[in-house]
């Protein structure tokens, strides 16, 4: 997807000190890989397991994962290792494991698009079960018209798996299903275009589609505010707009830590985005101290926000929100506090 870079949820007491802003220099360095106690990710018990229950579950090892890391634990006692250091490791031993790369295979192809769509079913569909509460009052008949929509745009759209469902789902013809990335996944169930992200540019003419779509994708776009501005033109009066993201201020926190550990799980496997950059540069061999520098320089062009740090520049270039659609924490667990929102756009011109 693009160099990337609410759900309104509490957040647990997790023992944190008073987040501080992150200086990104070599303070974040030594930050991503402390063990010092308030930073360290690997003693915070909350945290730990959460991130052994993803990297578990994608690997389809939720039954051993806790042996595997206990057993690395123990060696990293004796080591001067940081922690950065022991994600690596323990990626590259469940990855010799037999299956595990099938199980990575069908996540990427199935089971990530099969969530992702029964996710945006819940939005499009009042009627549809769903694992979603609305934590916003708004009016159900606001919610989007299905027979409205004939022209959709994928911001950030990957391998266009995920953006082909959704177009297929609204019957769209693949010349109206637009997917945009900063490489082109040669997906022939939809139209590619092409994003600038020096200039900041989307190759779509105003008001030419009247859905977008920005999954986990505005976070990392260095240039957000020229985005936002282009999503607003190419996006006709009420048309609608869903985002998903992190309710995550950028601060050097235990969060954020976690969210930049969930990016470097999917560097060093290569899963979604960086599968398609490990095959273009599958003959280069990095080693860990090189890779290890890519994760940092790529966790650092990372700016979340929180939902309303997201509203507030969104209503700027005029979009209303309608609803912030929460994880109902009585049917799943959230630890990256990830919402959906869903907005639509005002006749006003900017």
């Amino acid at each position: 997807m693009l160099n990337r870079q609410s759900l309104t949820i509490k957040p647990c007491n997790h023992n944190e000190l008073t987040p501080t802003k992150i200086q990104h220099d070599y303070v974040f360095t030594r930050w991503m890989g402390s063990w010092e106690h308030r930073f360290s990710l690997w003693s915070n018990r909350s945290y730990s397991d959460a991130l052994l229950a993803y990297i578990g579950k994608i690997y389809g090892q939720q039954a051993n994962i806790y042996h595997y890391f206990n057993r690395l634990w123990n060696e990293s006692l004796y080591n001067t290792i940081d922690e950065l250091d022991v994600l690596n490791i323990l990626i590259e031993r469940l990855s010799k494991i037999p299956g595990t790369k099938a199980s990575l295979r069908k996540r990427q192809e199935t089971s990530r698009i099969d969530s992702r769509f029964d996710e945006l079913k819940s939005i499009f569909d009042k009627n549809y079960n769903t694992r979603f509460k609305i934590s916003t009052k708004f009016n159900s008949n606001e919610l989007i018209n299905k027979e409205s929509i004939n022209s959709y745009f994928d911001l950030g759209c990957g391998n266009g798996l995920i953006t082909a469902r959704i177009g297929n789902y609204f019957n769209i013809n693949k010349e109206y299903i637009f997917g945009g990335d900063v490489f082109n996944s040669n997906n022939q169930q939809i139209t590619y275009v092409s994003i600038d992200q020096n200039q900041s540019i989307i190759h779509l003419n105003d008001r030419s589609v009247n859905l977008i779509t920005c999954l986990v994708t505005l976070h990392h776009i260095e240039n957000i505010d020229n985005i936002l501005k282009e999503l607003a033109r190419i996006i006709q009066p009420n048309g609608y707009l869903i985002i998903r993201e992190h309710d995550c201020k950028l601060e050097r926190s235990i969060l954020t830590k976690y969210l930049h550990f969930i990016h470097a799980i999917m560097i060093i496997g290569h899963i979604g985005e960086f599968s398609y950059d490990y095959l273009l540069n599958k003959n280069e061999k990095l080693t860990w101290t090189e890779q290890k520098k890519k994760i940092i320089k790529y966790t650092k062009s990372i700016q979340y926000k929180t939902c309303q740090e997201w509203q507030n520049k969104l209503e700027l270039v005029g979009f209303d929100l309608l609803a912030i659609f929460d994880y109902d924490l009585n049917k799943t667990t959230n630890p990256q506090r990830l919402f959906y929102a869903l907005y639509k756009r005002n006749d006003k011109i900017n």
